[in-house]
């Protein structure tokens, strides 16, 4: 399942998703705070890198499954599951 997909799947008020070249690097950021994903994902943006932001920790276990993530930044805690969780389900 593609990023475009997850994020239909999860409507879009939940995934904020730009898309990807193929010379830019794939950065998932999780945290419960809008304006923390919003002024990091524009920073993210302006350097260069493909963001995926999203305050759901279910929304993100589906776009590391998927294998497209090459860089995970988790809030220390998502709905009251510690970040750390989250980066063991990215790929090796």
């Amino acid at each position: 399942m593609g990023t475009t997909d997850l994020a239909a799947k999860h409507e879009a008020k939940d995934v904020a998703i730009t898309k990807r070249t193929e010379t830019n690097a794939m950065i998932l950021l999780l945290s419960s705070e809008p304006i923390v994903r919003s002024v990091m994902k524009e920073i993210l943006e302006q350097a260069g890198y493909v963001v995926l932001a999203t305050g759901s920790f279910g929304v993100a276990v589906d776009m590391l499954t998927c294998g497209a993530i090459d860089l995970l930044i988790p809030h220390p805690y998502i709905e009251n599951v510690p970040g750390h969780e989250a980066a063991k389900l990215m790929p090796a």
